[in-house]
């Protein structure tokens, strides 16, 4: 179930992101989003599937980027640290989605942290609220208690 429903919330994540990632909204770091998302709920080997899936689907470069190092090093960054975020499961989510779009620009786009403060800040709010679907959604797939 967890499988289907996480495949379910990725292609829903991939389409938004292969159709409108370059309009700009905060929705280049949707498929990130959903990883995120993912890595809160899904174990090791099928995060690892839906990690190598997005980037066979956006590898848009012949070598290994910053863009494509992080887009495996924050899903499972949260996958291993998911236990250690404080509250409830919904806060620790958003808190990684926070984090996630943060380190996104540490890694990939650096310089515009530096250049344009409040673009890096507008992004990691949007980064938020785009997140709150995904984390509704990945609250069916966890698993009752």
């Amino acid at each position: 179930m967890r499988l289907v429903g996480g495949g379910i919330i990725f292609l829903f994540a991939l389409l938004i992101q292969l159709k409108f990632g370059r309009v700009g909204f905060g929705l280049e770091n949707f498929l990130l989003l959903s990883l995120v998302a993912l890595a809160t709920v899904l174990r090791t080997r099928e995060l690892l599937f839906f990690i190598l899936l997005s980037i066979w689907f956006l590898n848009w470069q012949p070598s290994i980027s910053g863009e494509l190092v992080a887009l495996v090093a924050i899903p499972f960054g949260v996958h291993v640290l998911k236990d250690i975020f404080p509250g409830s499961a919904f806060f620790g989510c958003v808190l990684a989605a926070g984090l996630g779009v943060g380190l996104w620009y540490v890694l990939a786009y650096a310089r515009v942290i530096l250049e344009f403060p409040f673009v890096f800040v507008g992004e990691i709010i949007l980064g938020i609220l785009w997140s709150f679907p995904f984390f509704v959604a990945v609250q069916f797939l966890r698993p009752a208690e």
